[in-house]
């Protein structure tokens, strides 16, 4: 929490979902923090939930967690969000501590409809009281890629990352854009791989694999392993079956399908950078990702795998 000279401050934090994540996003997810001066009391909580999902006005306060329907919020939703919350606040898991909602921060007591300017959208303003009555406001903002998180959407898309990206097999210049002597100053393009390595090289495919979800944290699931003609990647695709499972939470880092030189080589970044490899390249390809949370018996497919 964040007290100063016993006077209450606003702190603007930007976040991916938990602390754990530690990734910033600033076009993302932003929490504007406000939190209670040391020995001060949390307003008194007034207002029941509404019936449906509609907002009440600012400065009602609900409980935790029959207010979340007001905010249209799904109690598997609510829940992850006060206990991000929870951990924007400072507090273990074990701290006794209350949960309270509330309206937009930036909105006078009793405004219904409120204009603020801002490029994100308000979900919720979770208060969390500590049993000395110190609180600390925690407000949820969604934009551009909340579709990857559970904070901002009840059904959350995993985003999946795959290695060559558009530009992969770009060359690059020196010169700067419009610059009519930028072809003078070009690295050579990447040789193409001769044929004798194109003979030899082993593509892996896997049409379908089952990963079961055993624990909380990060993973690394080797899929395969592949030899390329003269180290030249030129696909590197997955699909997952379930793109928005209901039974675990990955990061919004996503998932990752991850090449690596079993023969010592450089990473793949890009074509140019990686070089060129006499003969094939063994190499290695994994799926890493982080799970927040999953459901007993949770798994997930990942289909259509092709590296070569």
């Amino acid at each position: 929490m964040n007290t100063r000279s016993g006077v209450p401050s606003a702190v603007t934090v930007v976040g991916r979902t938990r602390r754990a994540a530690a990734r910033v996003a600033v076009s993302f997810l932003a929490a504007l923090v406000v939190a209670s001066p040391a020995g001060a009391q949390a307003p008194a909580t007034s207002g029941s939930p509404a019936a449906g999902p509609t907002k009440p006005p600012v400065g009602v306060v609900l409980p935790y967690p029959d207010g979340c329907p007001a905010y249209g919020l799904s109690e598997r939703r609510c829940a992850y969000i006060v206990d991000w919350a929870r951990q924007e606040a400072g507090y273990d898991p074990s701290a006794d501590v209350r949960y309270e909602l509330l309206g937009d921060p930036a909105c006078a007591d009793g405004t219904v409809v409120c204009q603020v300017n801002r490029t994100t959208a308000f979900i919720v303003r979770v208060r969390v009281t500590a049993p000395d009555g110190r609180w600390s406001d925690q407000s949820v903002f969604c934009g551009v890629g909340g579709q990857y998180s559970l904070l901002c959407t009840g059904d959350p898309a995993i985003d999946l990352r795959l290695p060559i990206p558009s530009g992969y097999e770009d060359t690059p210049c020196s010169g700067e854009a419009g610059d009519d002597t930028a072809a003078n100053v070009c690295a050579s393009p990447v040789p193409s791989a001769d044929p004798e390595a194109r003979a030899q090289a082993v593509p892996l495919r896997v049409g379908s694999l089952v990963i079961p979800i055993d624990h909380a944290g990060p993973y690394e699931v080797v899929l395969g392993e592949a030899e390329l003609p003269n180290g030249i990647l030129s696909d590197a695709t997955a699909s997952l079956a379930d793109p928005a499972p209901m039974d675990l939470v990955v990061s919004e880092d996503g998932m990752r399908l991850e090449i690596t030189s079993l023969d010592g080589g450089p990473p793949f970044v890009s074509a140019y950078e990686h070089g060129w490899h006499p003969g094939v390249e063994h190499v290695e390809a994994r799926l890493v990702f982080a799970v927040e949370s999953f459901e007993p018996g949770a798994v997930f497919e990942v289909t259509d795998v092709l590296v070569r």
